[in-house]
Order: C-alpha cells, then sequence, then structure tokens
C-alpha cells in the first residue's frame, strides 16, 4: 500500500509540475550534504568519504548539478587517497559532460593538481588553462572562483612564475573581503601573510598573519591553523625571536600527529627543527630534522627532502660531524639541481602549454 501511495505521488508531482514540500526538503538536504563535503574535503577525508558513500545511495534522486558536485568530491576523495588514475578517469568524464561552467572548470583545475604531483607539467598547464578560460563567469558566492585561483597561484607559485602567482593570490584575497567569508578570508590572507614572509616584509607580514590567525581561529579548520603556525614561526625567526618560533609550533604538536597529512607533517617538522637549530638546541633539532628527512625520503618529497638535507648538514656542522654534514650536503646539492632543472621544466611546459591553448 504504502509502495502505491509513493508511486501515486510522484504521478502528481510530475501531473502539476510542482515539486512535493518533501522533495523541496529533500534537495535542501542533499544541498547542504554537499556544501559541507565542499568545506571538509580536505580537512576530514575519512568523513567525506563516509558522507560521499551516503549520497551514493541516493544518487536517483539528485539534480545534475548536484550529480556534478558529487562526481567532482568523489574524484577529490580518490586523489586524497593516492588513486590518481581512477580520479583522472573521473575528471576527464566530468569535465567534458559538467552541467556548468563552475563545474567544467573545477574539474580541469582538479586535474591541473593532479598532473602537476605525478610531474605531468605540460598537461598540468594546459588544464589551468581551461579551468581559467571563463574565470569572470564563474560563481564567486561559492567556492569555485575561489578554489580555480587557489589551484593556479599554486601551481605557477610551484612553477617558479610568481607574478602570476600573486596576482591570483591577490584576486582570492579580494573575492573574500568583498564578500566576508570565513573560510576564505583565512585562505585569502594565509596566502597573502606567505608572500609577504617570503618577502622578508616583517611589518605587513605581521598584519597579514593576524588577519589569518582570527579567521582561521573562526573556521576550525585546523589544516589552516597549523599552517598560519608554520609562517608565524617563520616570521618569529625573521625577527630573530627563536623561543616564540618554537613555542607557536609546539603548541599544534599533538593535532599534527592526530591529522597524520604526510605533507602537513613534513613541513611542521622542517620548520620546527629549523627553530631548534637556531637557538642552539641541535639534539632537539637533529630529532625532527631525522624524522622529516625519513619521511620526505620515504614519500619522494624531493622539496622537503632538499631543506631537510640542508637542515642536517647545518646539524652535523655545528656538531663537528664534518662526514655526515658533507654527505647531506652533497645531498642537498644535487636535489637543488634537479629541482632548479624541475623549475625549468615547468617553466617551458607552461610556455607550450600557452601556444596550446591560445
Amino acid at each position: 500500500i504504502l509502495k502505491g501511495l509513493k508511486i501515486l505521488a510522484i504521478c502528481l508531482v510530475v501531473l502539476i509540475s510542482k515539486p512535493s514540500k518533501a522533495n523541496e526538503q529533500e534537495r535542501v538536504s542533499y544541498d547542504e550534504k554537499l556544501e559541507t563535503l565542499e568545506l571538509i574535503k580536505t580537512s576530514n577525508p575519512k568523513l567525506a568519504r563516509e558522507m560521499l558513500k551516503e549520497l551514493e545511495s541516493s544518487l536517483s534522486e539528485l539534480s545534475d548539478e548536484q550529480k556534478d558536485l558529487y562526481k567532482l568530491y568523489f574524484a577529490h576523495s580518490l586523489a586524497i587517497m593516492g588513486k590518481y588514475d581512477q580520479s583522472q578517469s573521473e575528471l576527464e568524464n566530468l569535465a567534458l559532460t559538467a552541467t556548468t561552467i563552475d563545474l567544467k572548470a573545477r574539474a580541469h583545475s582538479l586535474l591541473s593538481n593532479i598532473y602537476l604531483f605525478e610531474g605531468e607539467y605540460k598537461d598540468a598547464f594546459v588544464h589551468s588553462a581551461r579551468s581559467l578560460e571563463n574565470l569572470a563567469d564563474l560563481d564567486e558566492k561559492k567556492l569555485h572562483k575561489f578554489a580555480v585561483l587557489q589551484n593556479a597561484s599554486s601551481l605557477y607559485k610551484q612553477s617558479g612564475l610568481l607574478t602570476k602567482a600573486m596576482e591570483y593570490s591577490r584576486q582570492m584575497l579580494s573575492i573574500a573581503e568583498k564578500q566576508r567569508d570565513v573560510l576564505k578570508l583565512c585562505v585569502g590572507n594565509y596566502e597573502m601573510a606567505s608572500w609577504e614572509v617570503e618577502k622578508s616584509s616583517v611589518e605587513i607580514a605581521d598584519l597579514r598573519l593576524k588577519s589569518a590567525e582570527n579567521y582561521c581561529d573562526k573556521t576550525g579548520d585546523d589544516i589552516f591553523k597549523v599552517l598560519v603556525a608554520e609562517r608565524r614561526a617563520e616570521y618569529f625567526l625573521l625577527k630573530e625571536d627563536q623561543e616564540a618560533a618554537i613555542d607557536s609550533l609546539k603548541a599544534w604538536e599533538e593535532r599534527v600527529k592526530e591529522i597524520d597529512y604526510k605533507s602537513l607533517s613534513n613541513l611542521y617538522e622542517i620548520k620546527l627543527s629549523e627553530a631548534y637549530l637556531a637557538s642552539g638546541k641541535l639534539d632537539e633539532a637533529l630529532i625532527y630534522a631525522d624524522s622529516a628527512y625519513n619521511r620526505t625520503k620515504k614519500y619522494n618529497d624531493s622539496t622537503r627532502l632538499m631543506e631537510a638535507c640542508k637542515i642536517l648538514a647545518s646539524i652535523y656542522s655545528e656538531k663537528n660531524d664534518l662526514e655526515k654534514s658533507v654527505e647531506y650536503y652533497q645531498e642537498y646539492m644535487q636535489l637543488e639541481k634537479q629541482l632548479e632543472i624541475i623549475t625549468n621544466q615547468r617553466k617551458l611546459a607552461y610556455y607550450m602549454a600557452s601556444v596550446q591553448t591560445n
């Protein structure tokens, strides 16, 4: 009987071309779940996978745009788990079939990230260019335009194309300030604070970091809180306040272990080791540098491995163990040369991709 009533209700909906209140509530519920996924897909991948599994059983009830969002977040989840081939396949299909320019752009943007990680630089720039084709028309209210800009900034920054990278970072902050969205303000101020720290603009960096700390605290996103703490530690090192740098990082030690993101752990331990080295606490510096070295070696994080080698060379030099110091310094020099070659390859790939997409 219940089944028959349900079929009758569906038929009535079709006949009067008006959604029932129950269907409207379901649609809102799905929208809320997808909005939550957007926010937690990186910071809480386990919960994201659980939510995706729940949505999978309701795919037939989703609108076309909701289905596309599900596909995007599912592909992102696959990438987080290191299943890059599967993720690429999902995204390539989404880039062709997505019902909105926003989701086509997001698919190309995430593909760009994956190709960059795999060392396919030309493909990374081709997909980045495609994600930016309709930038002016992308939705600013949701995270679509912001996410595309963030990925583009990261790609260009890692490729040594700093002017373009900073341009995209500035656009991110402009969107955030216009909308007063807390998450966007957190990320936008963090990005600009990073630029100021790298330029050693201490006063401006301090202002940007204070803004980033304020907004990131409000988001509750611990990953960005750790990233901001790492930049704050670098700020303190610029001011030669080593103890403050150590304190700003040590407060996050247990949480970094709980999060267990390899790249975040590498970044954290290298900066903490650097702070201990600057303060003359060599044994503590060695513990964290050693840990970072082993992890970066295991997971092929060449940029962080190079940084770990440089710190280890300095630590052993201070300990008067010249043999080990030279060993790590030589490895550092080899990695630096490799990174220079890779950066040049990325720049060449950018120009080749520019010709291909124009």
